[in-house]
């Protein structure tokens, strides 16, 4: 994929406006994303990463990423002054390369805010305790402490994208990646929020999947199975939360419940597997995401829960945003 001429805001500016429906929201999203991150910041990315950060977000499917810039652009702004935010910030000023673990903080906090208009990131540890990347509320409970990871595409996918006769296998890089997290949240009984970018869920005619081309019922019930694995195997996990990227593989996919048909802000299924829940719905810009909530034990009722009121919440989240912060209606189809 080559990369897109963009080196610097003004670059991004001029491309977002080129066309479709966010056409009118280029100078916002640009103006905001230098404000937060600096006038610099979009060249030392490109210099650091040798563009790849560009060549993932903006050249591949162009609609879901310019999306995705309007919800960081309003989230930044929503998320100004809560606690942690500046020291974030600081982190992504400071080392460009942690937009992508950030990106997964910042898609949790904004929900966490619009549930309780209070957040709290990067909250400092207690005696005996991790850092935690966020802290999600849990009504007549303990708040949840909760460690953040992005997977992204690994070498071994981009080997396998050569032979798409062949499927790879995400989980051993999954489960590698939740083992180093549950190093830190065991000492709290955390719980383990991860986005998969790996590939696994890749759209057809560009990655081959693990999960592409398999019902929705099919890719929960095989998830539940090897979380559940995992989480015997680390009893001190409080749970662990698996998201799927916003993206178009599952709104154009028929085997994931067609939810090219649905409406934005839809919950297209929901599905209960002994006490863990797995929800598939809809975002704006023809945009759908999945999220698989696998707690410990089956008495944290409370817990998936919580979990289950803050995703409801993503469906309508852009709309909601853009409302409150600018006071303009978006048409999200």
């Amino acid at each position: 994929m080559s990369l897109l001429p963009v080196d610097d805001w003004n670059d991004l500016r001029a491309l977002l406006a080129q066309g479709g429906e966010l056409a009118g929201f280029a100078d916002y999203i640009a103006e905001s994303l230098c404000t937060h991150l600096g006038q610099d910041w979009l060249a030392d990315y490109k210099k650091r990463e040798k563009g790849y950060w560009l060549t993932a977000q903006l050249a591949q499917f162009w609609n879901p990423r310019r999306w995705d810039l309007l919800d960081l652009a309003l989230s930044f702004d929503l998320l100004r002054g809560q606690k942690g935010m500046e020291s974030l910030l600081k982190q992504l000023r400071n080392n460009p390369s942690s937009i992508s673990q950030a990106g997964v903080q910042i898609r949790l906090a904004r929900l966490e805010f619009r549930r309780s208009s209070t957040v709290s990131v990067e909250e400092p540890a207690e005696h005996g305790t991790w850092k935690p990347d966020l802290i999600v509320k849990v009504e007549g409970e303990r708040a949840m402490r909760v460690e953040c990871r992005k997977l992204s595409i690994g070498t071994k996918a981009l080997e396998v994208q050569q032979d798409r006769k062949q499927p790879f296998d995400p989980w051993t890089r999954i489960g590698d990646a939740l083992h180093e997290k549950a190093a830190q949240v065991s000492q709290d009984n955390g719980w383990i929020c991860m986005e998969l970018d790996d590939g696994s869920f890749g759209p057809n005619g560009w990655m081959t999947g693990n999960y592409v081309g398999r019902s929705f019922e099919e890719v929960a019930a095989d998830i539940y199975l090897k979380v559940h694995q995992f989480l015997k195997a680390s009893p001190a996990v409080a749970g662990v939360v698996l998201l799927t990227r916003p993206d178009l593989d599952s709104a154009h996919n028929s085997a994931h419940n067609s939810t090219s048909t649905a409406r934005t802000g839809d919950v297209v299924s929901t599905i209960s597997i002994a006490a863990s829940e797995a929800h598939l719905f809809t975002l704006c810009g023809s945009r759908a995401s999945k999220v698989f909530v696998v707690p410990a034990r089956s008495d944290q009722v409370t817990q998936v829960t919580a979990w289950r009121d803050l995703f409801s919440l993503d469906p309508s989240w852009t709309e909601w945003a853009s409302e409150e912060l600018l006071g303009r209606e978006i048409d999200c189809v």
